[in-house]
């Protein structure tokens, strides 16, 4: 838990860094209105895609530690002999658990370091 604490911590520093500055670079510049209300918008729409970031993955995190209890809970009751399932039905729940987080794995990798092409 230590480490996403830490993340945060540097995500909020960064947010502070950047705004302290802006608005440095607002004291020493003296723009028109417009290019200064366009500037603040565009660090407040980075702060909110951050945070809107920051919470889809959480509810990501939540969706497939649910996904695997259930898989584990089932898993236990059939090696319980609490409920019956036949083994296709086993191997089918396995596998496309394993693929699910794989295939989760590469969208988090591709999007931590997109391609070139695709990030100008």
């Amino acid at each position: 838990m230590n480490a996403p604490d830490k993340r945060d911590e540097h995500v909020e520093e960064w947010i502070v860094n950047r705004k302290r500055a802006f608005e440095n670079y607002i004291k020493r510049k003296s723009y028109g209105k417009k290019v200064l209300d366009n500037d603040r918008l565009d660090l407040e729409d980075k702060e909110n895609l951050i945070k809107l970031r920051k919470r889809i993955g959480y509810a990501v995190l939540g969706v497939v530690c649910a996904w695997l209890i259930f898989v584990s809970s089932v898993l236990i009751a059939q090696g319980l002999h609490e409920i019956d399932i036949s083994d296709r039905v086993i191997i089918t729940l396995l596998t496309t658990t394993i693929l699910n987080i794989f295939i989760l794995l590469k969208v988090i990798i591709k999007s931590l370091y997109p391609d070139q092409k695709d990030n100008p």
